[in-house]
C-alpha cells in the first residue's frame, strides 16, 4: 500500500508539469479557474492543485476530448483511469497485493515515460534491479549549475525516495546544492 502511495506521488510530480504546460498553452495561465468553471465547482474530494493526483486525473479526464487526446494515446488514458481508481482505493485505506501494486507501478512508469520524465523512470527502474543495498553515484556534475540541471537532479532524488527502493546511496555534488532548503 505504501508503494502505491509513493508511485502516485511520483506520477503526480512528473505528470503535473506536463499537463500544466499543455493546459496553459490551450487556456492561458488562468487554466485552473477555467477547469473549475467548466465543472460548475471544484469536486468536493480535491482542490485545484497540480500537486494532488486526484485533481490531475480529473482534469485529464475532463479535458481528454478537448486537449489530451491530441497528446496521448488511449493507453495513456487507460493508465490515468487505472491510476485514478488506485488513488481512490489507496485514499480510502484499500490494500493492494503485490500484483496490483506492480500494475500501478507499471502504469505509472508508462505514463512518466510518455510525458518525458524518462530519465527518472529509467533510473528508478534500474535501481530496483540492483541487488546491493548500498549505491554510490559517481558524477562530478550530477546537480550541474543551471536551474534546469538542479531541477533534474532534484526530480531524480525525489523519484528515488518515492519509489521506496530500500537502498542507501551517496553521491557528490557541487556546494550550491546546499542552497536549497529541500
Amino acid at each position: 500500500t505504501e508503494r502505491v502511495g509513493r508511485v502516485l506521488d511520483t506520477v503526480t510530480a512528473g505528470l503535473g508539469p506536463w499537463m500544466a504546460d499543455l493546459l496553459a498553452r490551450q487556456f492561458g495561465q488562468n487554466w485552473q479557474a477555467q477547469m473549475r468553471a467548466a465543472a460548475g465547482a471544484p469536486p468536493r474530494e480535491f482542490g485545484d492543485s497540480i500537486a494532488d493526483p486526484s485533481y490531475l486525473f480529473w482534469v485529464f479526464d475532463e479535458q481528454w476530448v478537448g486537449l489530451f487526446r491530441n497528446h496521448a494515446s488511449h493507453e495513456e488514458r487507460r493508465c490515468v483511469s487505472a491510476l485514478w481508481d488506485a488513488r481512490k482505493e489507496w485514499a480510502h485505506g484499500g490494500r493492494f497485493n503485490d500484483e496490483q501494486a506492480e500494475r500501478v507501478l507499471s502504469d505509472g512508469e508508462h505514463l512518466l515515460r510518455h510525458v518525458g520524465a524518462v530519465a527518472e523512470a529509467d533510473m528508478v527502474d534500474e535501481l530496483r534491479t540492483i541487488p546491493e543495498r548500498d549505491i554510490i553515484f559517481v558524477d562530478d556534475d550530477l546537480n550541474g549549475f543551471s536551474r534546469k540541471a538542479k531541477e533534474r537532479c532534484m526530480d531524480l532524488f525525489r523519484a528515488m525516495a518515492e519509489a521506496n527502493l530500500n537502498k542507501q546511496w551517496i553521491t557528490q555534488v557541487t556546494i550550491n546544492f546546499g542552497d536549497d532548503e529541500e
